[in-house]
């Protein structure tokens, strides 16, 4: 008797809960049976889901690796840096999915189902063909590193030979330059014909040299570096024959086909293992569908009769608690429908207590709303006052700078002067913030019978103001030279602002820490023999003669940088005495122009544009030359912002 009453409080109180449990319990034994009739259908689906996923990471992976490949062949075989250290970031990512792959493929091959999706033979060619890839691409890569490219390999055997070549004032530098035409017309275009003319001027060269009046060990010397630079160029070619990399003639080709044959059978499996798949969802589709009718049939009846029973209280209370928030909490109306004993009354009791608590809490709230926004609006003019005086500081340190630049453009040579030493010059000068650390000295030595001109282009460590005191302190150091001491040696020069910058940083505190200095380049022209004395610290000297470019590199060193006991570089300083011809056109730049970021992809110009650029400049007038080294600097930056100061400066030989 006890037992009956307190069965049917329970079934009283829990109504809500009785009749929902009994209406999920009939959906639930449906559902039960469609998982009985489907779990067959599901395994399968499963297994074929898995080889499908694997088939695509296998895809994904082969995709990054053919990428890899790709970004070796476009940077690595140009970048001396993977000849000299022999690594590269392309390689190493390559390998990485090599071994993806290999370790897919493998998981694939031995998968116990496999054989019931008829993929074993696609997948046996789809592993020989990688494997086969994998060989073709060691071998080119190894042919690269024989290969070499400017001062590595092959190529630079070849440019050791050459320069050997160029040190010997014996030989014709006229034939030596059309020998290196022929070098890198056949390097940029691969064409044979280019082989023989450099083998016609090698024998021509041979005939100079043994016919000439230099001593026989000195002969033997030329004619020694003039056939090694000969059978290295022929290895040269024939590494090209066998690489294919331009022509796609060669390894390159057949790493190529294979690449597409494999792509080809990763598709082919791929579709093989969704046809599969959608065979098996067609069936489970069919007779999920027809469960789903029966399932909605059920479904939409027991919903209309707990709609009828339990949500209609629910619904009303909805739109009563809407109505509450839409008049932001001060609604007053009251709930029309009275309390039931089940869930739904209690949460219509509970809610009532909860409105009087939101109430009491919005005006407390409201209180502390108004005090705070006392105190914000206290704060925020300070803040204008303070945003003021920072805005005014601001524009005096602004006005400060830009006067600094009047002072610094006050040192440089003024433009009257140089159209009198240099009828025909052109400089590209924009520093990178307001005031700059590159700079330039113009000066004729001889009382302005201007019979030698002395041009110098500096780079100092740093831009913008401290880039600037730095270039105060090298162009009174060169002035003092110059101007002072009438040194027209580059080397002497060189060593006395070496030694100046020095002493002027660091000679109160030899232990200290600021190792600023610059790089810069120094030509002394001599009108009348037309020869140029140059020396530089990181800086080339470019001479533009006949559409071709001719660079004289700069030594490898900081001037006035301080360098530790046991890491104290060579300071032996050298300085080159080159002959110009008339037509030349002679330059010389800091590395703010070609380190400039932009083009189409946002990467760097690099030396290598800036001097196809130079070769361009031949035959135009200066203003043409101008125009074109500006335009070309400003449309590769683009939006990009400029990251150095730029100096260029260039004359015409006349």
């Amino acid at each position: 008797m006890k037992n009956n009453l307190q069965l049917k409080e329970l079934l009283r109180i829990s109504s809500i809960r009785y009749r929902l449990f009994l209406s999920f319990l009939l959906i639930t034994s449906i559902a039960v049976l469609v998982v009985i009739f489907n779990s067959y259908n599901m395994i399968k689906k499963d297994q074929i889901q898995e080889v499908t996923q694997s088939l695509d990471n296998l895809n994904v992976y082969y995709l990054q690796y053919i990428r890899e490949n790709n970004g070796f062949f476009s940077y690595e075989i140009i970048n001396s840096d993977f000849y000299k250290i022999g690594k590269s970031k392309y390689l190493e990512k390559g390998e990485h999915y090599h071994n993806l792959i290999h370790k897919e493929l493998n998981k694939l091959i031995t998968y116990k189902m496999i054989s019931s999706f008829n993929l074993d033979s696609t997948l046996f060619q789809i592993n020989n063909k990688f494997e086969k890839g994998i060989y073709l691409y060691r071998e080119i890569v190894r042919l690269v590193k024989i290969r070499g490219f400017k001062d590595f390999g092959i190529e630079g055997t070849m440019r050791e030979n050459v320069h050997r070549l160029e040190n010997m004032p014996e030989i014709n530098q006229i034939s030596l330059l059309s020998l290196r035409r022929h070098e890198k017309d056949y390097i940029i275009r691969m064409d044979t014909i280019y082989v023989q003319k450099l083998k016609n001027v090698a024998l021509e060269m041979k005939e100079q040299i043994i016919t000439s009046h230099i001593n026989k060990q000195r002969s033997q010397e030329a004619l020694k570096n003039l056939n090694n630079y000969v059978n290295q160029f022929e290895m040269l070619v024939e590494v090209d024959h066998l690489l294919g990399l331009k022509k796609h003639i060669g390894l390159k080709e057949r790493l190529d086909i294979n690449e597409k044959e494999l792509s080809e059978l990763f598709v082919k499996a791929i579709l093989e293992a969704r046809t599969t798949q959608n065979e098996l969802l067609h069936k489970m589709q069919v007779l999920l569908i027809f469960v789903s009718i029966i399932i909605t049939i059920i479904g939409f009846f027991v919903s209309w009769l707990i709609s009828r029973q339990i949500t209609k209280p629910i619904v009303m209370l909805s739109s009563y608690i809407d109505r509450f928030v839409t008049n932001k909490f001060i609604n007053d109306e009251d709930f029309l429908l009275l309390p039931t004993e089940d869930e739904t009354g209690k949460l219509i009791v509970n809610f009532e207590i909860l409105k009087k608590e939101i109430l009491a809490y919005i005006n407390d709230l409201n209180q502390k709303v108004i005090e705070r926004t006392a105190e914000v609006s206290e704060q925020k003019s300070l803040i204008e006052r303070q945003n003021r005086v920072i805005g005014q500081q601001n524009k005096n340190v602004m006005a400060s700078i830009r006067y600094a630049r009047h002072i610094q453009e006050a040192i440089l040579p003024d433009v009257n002067y140089i159209s009198s030493v240099l009828p025909e010059y052109g400089l590209f000068y924009q520093p990178r913030d307001i005031v700059s650390g590159d700079f330039y000295f113009i000066d004729d030595f001889s009382d302005n019978k201007k019979d030698k001109v002395f041009i110098a282009v500096a780079d100092c460590t740093g831009h913008g103001v401290p880039g600037a005191f730095m270039s105060l302190i090298g162009h009174n150091a060169l002035h003092q030279a110059v101007k002072v001491k009438k040194m027209s040696d580059p080397v002497a020069i060189l060593q006395h602002l070496d030694k100046s910058i020095h002493s002027t940083l660091h000679e109160k505190n030899r232990y200290s820490k600021i190792n600023d200095g610059m790089d810069i380049g120094i030509c002394v022209w001599d009108r009348k023999t037309n020869y140029i004395e140059f020396s530089g610290s990181n800086i080339s000297l470019y001479i533009i003669r006949n559409n071709t470019l001719i660079e004289y590199s700069g030594q490898k060193y900081l001037i006035g940088h301080v360098f530790s006991e046991e890491n104290i570089p060579n300071r032996t300083l050298t300085k080159r005495k080159i002959q110009v011809f008339e037509g030349d056109i002679i330059c010389m730049s800091t590395d703010g122009y070609y380190d400039q970021f932009g083009g189409n992809d946002g990467r760097k110009m690099k030396r290598k544009r800036f001097k196809k650029l130079l070769e361009s400049l031949n035959g135009l007038t200066v203003k043409k030359q101008n125009t074109e080294i500006v335009d070309f600097f400003e449309n590769w930056r683009g939006k990009e912002e400029q990251v150095d100061d730029v100096l260029v400066l260039w004359f015409n030989v006349i």
